[in-house]
């Protein structure tokens, strides 16, 4: 299934965040943190929250693995 950033973000706040997804060649799976998670890269360790995501709403991001 593949959604955009935006509506990626309304899912981590409503605590629905997919446990895996694939952006920017990325693939990620979502890790717990303080506040309401982020994502991590399972290669190199970027994280979803590095990226300047006010400047990509609109991509895509695939849903790999479900709910977390």
């Amino acid at each position: 299934m593949k959604i955009n950033v935006y509506e990626l973000l309304g899912l981590m706040l409503k605590r629905q965040a997919p446990k895996k997804i694939e952006i920017l060649g990325f693939t990620m799976n979502y890790i717990k943190n303080a506040h309401w998670g982020d994502y991590e890269d399972e290669r190199t360790g970027i994280r979803l929250s590095d990226f300047r995501l006010n400047e990509c709403l609109n991509d895509e991001v695939e849903i790999l693995e479900s709910q977390v």
